[in-house]
């Protein structure tokens, strides 16, 4: 690999290919803090190969803070040393501008494109912490997900058949009602929800073709709903799911994750990220049964933080 050179911005002419929606100049734009970018390119070929957003949140940035994950987005598979002295070069940068504070969240290992590694063992003095958050996700493939799960799941989805449950993709028009569904099924069971409707119907105003809606109806009453987030042409995101605990004797989720699970086999992705499975900061072992008993397979994903501050006392 020829030598390598640095920007603090995206130039305009780079084509960015298939990457997660969160890293599109378009998702990037409407976040608040601001964000700043870097990126590393091959010399002679001007060839992009590692790119790494921040939210910049004053003396802290975070990669990124209003998206799932950050971290480095690979264009190809790229030597560890070549991503240390990317990742020196950031840290650098960031101090010239009173960052303190930088945390990256880094995506789950099969999102093969983002770097999982430890951003800052890279040599420097400066000591991380790691915290790890449990995720699970099914594989697409040609079989039928049924063949996948517990014999309890199998009676609950032949349930939900049996009581000719169907299945729904909603137009973008019914996300206020789905969405103060969502609201509703969370606070029964006394969860919270990550995201306002404001935030939500501006995000999906602006990516209509990424933010898909589905929903699982007895006859004309809602049961489950979730949002679904394209993140780019391989991976489908089961973002903010929910079902009505008055119908928990059915479990229609298991009902909406099979038929999701169908859409992705009729447009080729390859992964359903069901997403994490924690609460308060803690594995939710509820969650991570019910995962587990459809099929999902559990990976971690890592938050790492750098104070900078007391790295440069410390090492004085």
């Amino acid at each position: 690999m020829g030598n390598l050179v640095y920007y603090t911005q995206i130039p305009d002419y780079l084509e960015l290919g298939d990457i997660p929606i969160y890293y599109s100049k378009k998702y990037l734009s409407q976040l608040k803090p601001e964000v700043r970018s870097f990126c590393a390119l091959e010399n002679e070929t001007k060839k992009l190969l590692l790119v790494l957003h921040f939210q910049i949140d004053n003396d802290k940035a975070i990669s990124l803070k209003d998206a799932p994950f950050g971290g480095i987005y690979r264009y190809q598979s790229i030597d560890q040393t070549v991503i240390e002295e990317f990742l020196k070069y950031v840290v650098e940068e960031l101090k010239q501008i009173g960052i303190r504070q930088i945390t990256i969240k880094t995506a789950p290992s099969f999102y093969s494109s983002m770097s999982t590694l430890d951003p800052f063992s890279c040599g420097s003095q400066i000591s991380s912490k790691r915290s790890t958050d449990i995720n699970h996700h099914i594989s697409i493939d040609q079989s039928q997900l049924i063949d996948r799960l517990s014999p309890m799941q199998k009676r609950r989805l032949k349930k939900c058949t049996d009581a000719q449950f169907t299945f729904k993709q909603e137009e973008p028009s019914k996300l206020e009602p789905i969405f103060q569904f969502i609201n509703e099924c969370r606070k029964d069971k006394n969860h919270s929800i990550s995201v306002t409707f404001d935030k939500m119907k501006s995000t999906l105003d602006l990516f209509p073709e990424n933010y898909l809606i589905f929903s699982c109806y007895d006859g004309h009453t809602l049961v489950a709903a979730t949002i679904c987030v394209i993140v780019n042409s391989k991976m489908l995101y089961h973002f903010l799911p929910a079902s009505a605990v008055t119908y928990n004797r059915y479990s229609p989720m298991v009902f909406l994750i099979s038929n999701i699970y169908q859409f992705c086999q009729k447009n080729h992705f390859d992964i359903l990220d069901l997403g994490t499975s924690m609460l308060n900061n803690q594995p939710n072992e509820n969650l991570i049964a019910f995962k587990t008993r459809i099929g999902g397979v559990q990976t971690e994903r890592y938050s790492y933080e750098m104070n900078l501050l007391a790295g440069s006392e410390s090492a004085k």
